[in-house]
């Protein structure tokens, strides 16, 4: 099984020693770069995670066969005046390296999962950290991939991205350098782009608690201000929050 490679990453990346921390076994690599005085840019990768975090405090299966990362970044104004936007432009980014690296194709599960055959592949968490002064620092961006096969992932319905994890350390060098590249140039455009072309479930019949009340109708992608666009069975048109998306289910 292959394992995270220190002079591999720091060949590749341009980072210094001091800027790349690698785990074979953490609870959590968002954990880490939260305790840890971080200025600047970091990379933080694990072979393996005892207590992955995801989004709304949910934790997550992190064997020894996926992909752990997370990279700190200093904050800039247009991701921290347009919350989301930086959740979905590393989803975005993630599921473009995938093509690149594994060929292989996702879906994107507004905002922040990647799916393949309709099963969870990976996610994405973004945070905010503050400094002493309790003023925004940087922002902790966290990706979590089912690289390969694994026997837990069946008993939360997710499935891998490839047969094994030979491409490891290339697919966390190319995780850092597009993700860094969106977030010197984040562009809303090309999300919404990339979005609208691979969205889990997109014109499919969906249903979903709107304010509290069942509604069906037709997933029709993401508006110019990244919102997610129901058209229930009336005709009548619905922006879905981040919480009535996860609960977002396909009408058999």
């Amino acid at each position: 099984m292959t394992k995270l490679d220190a002079q591999f990453l720091l060949a590749h990346t341009n980072l210094t020693s001091g800027q790349v921390h690698l785990f074979s076994e953490v609870d959590s690599t968002m954990t880490v770069a939260e305790r840890a005085d971080l200025i600047g840019t970091h990379l933080i990768a694990a072979d393996r995670m005892t207590a992955g975090r995801g989004q709304r405090g949910h934790s997550f299966t992190a064997p020894a066969t996926g992909v752990y990362v997370t990279i700190v970044v200093p904050v800039q104004d247009q991701l921290l005046h347009q919350p989301g936007l930086l959740t979905m432009g590393v989803a975005a980014t993630t599921h473009q390296v995938l093509q690149q690296i594994l060929q292989v194709e996702t879906e994107l599960k507004w905002v922040n999962d990647l799916y393949r055959h309709g099963q969870k592949a990976g996610g994405i968490l973004v945070e905010l950290k503050n400094n002493a002064r309790n003023e925004p620092e940087s922002f902790l961006i966290g990706i979590g991939l089912n690289l390969a096969p694994h026997r837990s992932l069946a008993t939360v319905q997710a499935t891998a991205l490839s047969a094994t994890t030979d491409r490891k350390n290339e697919l966390v060098v190319a995780l850092y350098q597009q993700v860094i590249k969106f977030v010197q140039h984040p562009d809303v455009q090309s999300v919404q782009t990339v979005y609208n072309q691979h969205l889990l479930w997109h014109n499919q019949l969906v249903q979903v608690h709107v304010q509290e009340q069942l509604e069906q109708g037709l997933l029709q992608g993401l508006d110019q201000q990244l919102r997610l666009e129901l058209v229930d069975q009336t005709g009548k048109l619905h922006h879905l929050t981040a919480m009535e998306a996860t609960q977002l289910r396909p009408v058999r």
